[in-house]
């Protein structure tokens, strides 16, 4: 396999993941209250470090980046899915802040 092959192969492997990520947070988002409270409080710190390794993780693969279509769209997927997953931790994070109060 090449250098840009396995580089391709990296953005696929990255875009499959993000794709599981937002399905996982949406099935979080549309848990009762009580059980979403409870899923937050379990689970609060590894959604946080699995974030930051995904983040870097998806920075390294985006950083050798081919200028080929498939690349780029796969890229324009994982920036998009990241953005779209941090949303919605955002929005569980909020709702359940709103539910303590």
């Amino acid at each position: 396999m090449t250098s840009a092959q396995s580089h391709k192969f990296n953005l696929y492997l990255k875009a499959r993941q993000m794709s599981q990520v937002k399905q996982a947070m949406g099935q979080v988002q549309h848990m009762e209250p009580v059980a979403r409270q409870a899923w937050m409080k379990d689970n609060s710190t590894q959604v946080e470090q699995a974030f930051d390794h995904f983040i870097d993780e998806s920075n390294q693969a985006l950083n050798h980046v081919g200028l080929d279509e498939e690349s780029l769209k796969l890229s324009q997927t994982i920036v998009q899915g990241l953005r779209d997953s941090m949303t919605m931790v955002n929005h569980v994070v909020y709702r359940q802040q709103e539910l303590e109060s």
